[in-house]
């Protein structure tokens, strides 16, 4: 259980003085609450929410349910902070701590340039046109001067975090960082995100100066996972980035990547790009094979356990051209100032300066089985489809 959560069931515990519990926003949070105050004795009545698409009369009601109930009911709020909560639980008669909880509210200090919670939060430089919310303790924003958004930039921190976003950039979109995680953003950057950034469990985002990632789908980094995307990049849209746990990205300065890129690192892997690279649209670099593999024979699995992906790498050199709908495989180095042409597929040493096309299939390993689940240990995973190889491949 993280801090944020515990500290709710804590409060709730020391405060609810027998009522039925009701908790403000219907979204994976209140589940989880929910299923913690149920684990010690505590019922939790419904939930309600002002967005009338989600309510249903039974799970999920309107807010308006609440009014005059406060001897009935004790009220949980773990969303953002808005005004309009308090204005309506006002309304309804609910005294702060006596009949609710409500952790985004508790500003100790809100100047224009300065902003700061009883829970160790702060951001520093001007904070009011950004919708943020501290799901945690002890992290910190700071924003530079002239910091303008893409409509409303969304930022949800939980504790430990660290957020930096450079002078003079353009966000839109969300960012969601967790568990000691960090993010910092150069100057003159420009963000948008369709889905978010998402950095989690001691991970890291650094983005350099004048980089732009124009409309991406979406970053995730997994537990220390880390990424650089150097200065003067651009990614452009519909392109989507995920670094498994302990796996490394880099991206070197000046390097341009065209729509549809797709990066995909498994566990402790590396994909390294250098500077001045330049791909076409719908590149693909993946450093592991996305699903797991059995020896049918031994029963082992042979591409995903333990620290295998410390082993795949691809290492992309200076100066690269990758032409359209090409994909890049683990175990691969490009040579620097070298051309992939269209429709490539890259597993292996491609010298420097030269131009490299084509695709080949051939069987490489007989005996072998596979399962969706990307780290099982368990050969049944795979299914009725487990038999040894038959004839010549």
């Amino acid at each position: 259980m993280n801090e944020f959560l515990r500290d709710i069931v804590n409060n709730v515990i020391k405060n609810h003085a027998g009522r039925d519990v009701v908790i403000w926003g219907y979204n994976v949070t209140s589940t989880e609450i929910e299923a913690l105050l149920e684990k010690r004795n505590i019922h939790v009545a419904f939930t309600v929410d002002s967005n009338q698409l989600l309510v249903d009369g039974d799970l999920v009601r309107n807010v308006d349910i609440l009014n005059g109930c406060a001897d009935q009911y004790f009220l949980v709020i773990p969303i953002g902070r808005h005004e309009s909560i308090k204005t309506k639980l006002q309304q309804f008669g609910y005294e702060e701590n006596r009949d609710y909880y409500y952790f985004c509210d508790c500003a100790v200090k809100e100047e224009e340039n300065y902003y700061e919670d009883r829970h160790g939060n702060k951001i520093f430089g001007y904070w009011k046109n950004i919708r943020f919310v501290f799901s945690g303790f002890n992290s910190v924003i700071e924003i530079g001067g002239g910091v303008k958004l893409f409509g409303n930039l969304k930022v949800n921190v939980d504790s430990g975090c660290y957020l930096s976003i450079g002078d003079r950039s353009f966000l839109g979109g969300s960012i969601y960082l967790s568990n000691n995680s960090k993010m910092t953003v150069g100057a003159e950057c420009k963000i948008t995100s369709a889905k978010g950034i998402m950095a989690v469990n001691n991970s890291e985002l650094q983005i350099g100066n004048q980089t732009v990632l124009g409309e991406i789908r979406q970053i995730v980094l997994h537990k220390d996972a880390k990424a650089v995307i150097d200065e003067n990049c651009i990614i452009e849209f519909d392109s989507y980035i995920t670094l498994g746990s302990g796996a490394k990205l880099h991206i070197g300065k000046g390097s341009t990547l065209n729509y549809g890129l797709r990066i995909e690192a498994v566990p402790f892997s590396k994909i390294m790009i250098g500077n001045d690279c330049m791909f076409s649209w719908n590149t693909t670099l993946l450093s592991g094979d996305g699903h797991s593999i059995f020896d049918v024979i031994s029963a082992k699995n042979i591409n995903t356990v333990g620290e295998e992906g410390v082993k795949r790498e691809i290492n992309i050199q200076d100066h690269v051209w990758i032409g359209s709908n090409c994909t890049v495989m683990y175990h691969s180095t490009i040579g620097e100032g070298s051309i992939i042409g269209a429709g490539s597929i890259v597993k292996s040493r491609i010298p420097n300066n030269c131009i490299a096309v084509g695709q080949i299939a051939e069987c490489i390993r007989k005996n072998v089985a596979w399962s969706r689940n990307d780290c099982s240990q368990d050969i049944g995973d795979c299914g009725e489809y487990c038999h040894l190889t038959q004839g010549e491949a």
